[in-house]
């Protein structure tokens, strides 16, 4: 059995559930086998979008806290963890993103595993997408959109605020702190499928730096960047093993060893987390100052 896990943004009165979400849903239907859909629904529209799929769904109650309207990755994850079933491997997805054959192929992958492991990789941004090409969006980054995974314990064990800075970096230092003790397989799938995603007007990295500032003293952002510890450096490039298709084999999934570039890449991301954290934390205690001195002068 393959659980997949989704937890769609919320419309708004008056507002239709997203299509892209709508798409993944009908694209699993029709082309995974053994699957089990379960949504994490946060409001009556999405809930009335379950019952008129039939959809199973966890109803509310997984919000950071009652003033913020945000699920918590801690609590999701915890239902995940404890829905999962003995012969069956969990699917958590972003319910925004693309998908196409090869992520069946990684399925079928993940069915022939044993053990504990987790699977993921990049997403691919994109500024349009049709049935025939996709125009490649010019910013970029390794953030993770799907994990895969049979694991002994939870995936997140921090209250990390969905969807916003690091929540799934945490969730990838978790596992790839316990792979030892847990006997987990660590596997980035990017170089095998990586989903499509639509640009949302991102205002990140060079490419467009003036939201930068505002983006870093997001209240949520700093909410989650009091959760990481500046040893939660781990990202893909820092998994053990990695896939790709051989031509040789007539399209064969090969589970190739990290490599000596790999390996450098991993120790270039370790120093630019550091650098990241420490700036940020300077960036929370300038903010925090402000605050201050904005009360004290009211």
């Amino acid at each position: 059995m393959r659980q997949f896990y989704f937890c769609p943004m919320p419309p708004k009165a008056g507002q239709e559930i997203r299509e892209d979400f709508k798409s993944m849903i009908k694209w699993i239907k029709v082309n995974v086998k053994n699957a089990e859909i379960i949504i994490f629904a946060e409001n009556e529209y999405v809930i009335d979008y379950c019952n008129l799929e039939n959809l199973l769904y966890v109803e509310k109650n997984l919000f950071v806290t009652k003033d913020t309207n945000m699920p918590c990755t801690q609590k999701m994850f915890k239902q995940v963890h404890d829905r999962k079933l003995k012969e069956s491997y969990q699917i958590y997805m972003n319910d925004d993103l693309i998908l196409n054959k090869r992520f069946k192929d990684l399925l079928n992958f993940a069915d022939d595993l044993k053990g504990n492991f987790l699977i993921t990789g990049s997403r691919e941004n994109v500024e349009t997408v049709s049935k025939s090409f996709s125009v490649k969006a010019k910013y970029q980054h390794w953030g993770t959109d799907y994990f895969i995974f049979k694991l002994p314990m939870p995936i997140s064990v921090k209250p990390f605020v969905y969807g916003r800075y690091s929540w799934d970096a945490h969730m990838i230092n978790n596992v790839y702190k316990n792979k030892t003790r847990a006997n987990i397989k660590t596997i980035d799938s990017s170089y095998l499928f990586k989903p499509l995603h639509l640009n949302r007007d991102y205002h990140w990295g060079s490419e467009g730096n003036t939201n930068a500032r505002q983006l870093n003293l997001s209240r949520l952002i700093f909410r989650n960047l009091k959760l990481i510890k500046i040893n939660d450096w781990h990202t893909i490039k820092s998994f053990d093993w990695y896939l790709e298709k051989s031509s040789v084999t007539g399209g064969t999934i090969l589970l190739k060893p990290s490599s000596i570039k790999r390996k450098y890449l991993d120790f270039i991301q370790k120093i630019r987390h550091v650098t990241s954290h420490i700036r940020l934390y300077f960036l929370n205690w300038m903010y925090k100052n402000n605050n201050k001195a904005r009360n004290n002068a009211d």
